[in-house]
């Protein structure tokens, strides 16, 4: 008895928690930076992705504390990923080096190749779930930046397309199955609310 009501609790905090915490993240710091964009301001807009930054650094530290537990690593790994790509995104790097066009697409299938590769020989596993938020976040925004050229490749593929993030709803369905009822351990659920934070913004488009 005691087993089943640590494992659900777990469900609750390592999978669907850990889901809105990172929308809760997502969502302040999207709103906080509106703003301070439109203030149009470069001190403060600096001292905001500052912030940020020194936000994802910290966590990112936190990620490699050896003595926390693999659920602790994970939790902070994501938040300093999410941190870090919004500063990718404030700042403007992501249009600058060329990751939210066409090309985007490419890198982001070679970045994900060269993860594979470093994945578990390199990677701890704080800097696993770092990279996993950076490339989930980078592919929502390069699918949501695509939307505006969408109108050029024909009826067809525009209604194709714009389908696509429909493909959403049934990933949340399958990630709530999967902490619910198939993950065994903590890390697992902390992988599902990883990927369940993600389909809930693809779905909605909040990228």
């Amino acid at each position: 008895m005691q087993g089943f009501i640590t494992e659900s609790a777990s469900k609750i905090t390592d999978g669907l928690g850990s889901t809105l915490k990172l929308l809760t993240v997502a969502a302040a710091t999207s709103l906080l930076f509106m703003p301070v964009n439109q203030a149009d301001n470069p001190i403060l807009k600096t001292a905001y992705i500052g912030m940020l930054l020194l936000g994802g650094v910290y966590f990112l530290y936190r990620s490699l504390v050896p003595a926390a537990s693999d659920a602790v690593r994970a939790s902070n790994g994501m938040l300093s990923g999410l941190l870090l790509f919004q500063v990718l995104r404030f700042s403007g790097l992501t249009q600058k080096w060329g990751l939210l066009d066409t090309r985007g697409y490419l890198i982001w299938l070679v970045a994900v190749l060269v993860v594979g590769l470093l994945w578990r020989r390199a990677f701890p596993t704080g800097v696993r779930f770092l990279v996993l938020l950076v490339l989930l976040n980078w592919l929502g925004s390069l699918y949501s930046a695509s939307g505006a050229s969408a109108a050029d490749w024909g009826q067809a593929w525009q209604i194709g397309f714009k389908s696509l993030r429909y493909l959403g709803a049934a990933g949340i369905a399958v990630t709530l199955w999967f902490i619910l009822l198939k993950s065994g351990n903590a890390l697992q659920r902390k992988y599902g609310a990883a990927l369940l934070y993600f389909f809930v913004l693809f779905t909605f488009l909040f990228f």
